[in-house]
């Protein structure tokens, strides 16, 4: 079971997720280990969040890449 633990640095991982992915970032690339052990994450700490970021269910990930083909183009107020 997947946890949205908080670092030693008393942040929750899913924050380091957001930030990353909100800039651009991809949770896949080696470079955001090495991201967040430059923000004080533990190696340890570091490889669960990346562990968390990465493992989607293939049924959300099947239906999300649907959605965003099929509105690619359209905006939406929520």
């Amino acid at each position: 079971m997947f946890e949205n633990k908080i670092s030693h640095n008393g942040i929750f991982y899913s924050r380091y997720i957001a930030s990353w992915t909100n800039e651009g970032g991809n949770p896949g690339d080696s470079k955001f280990v090495a991201w967040l052990i430059q923000t004080g994450c533990t190696a340890d700490e570091a490889h669960e969040i990346r562990n968390l970021a990465t493992n989607g269910k293939l049924e959300l990930e099947t239906n999300a890449m649907m959605f965003l083909k099929k509105n690619e183009n359209e905006e939406f107020d929520c």
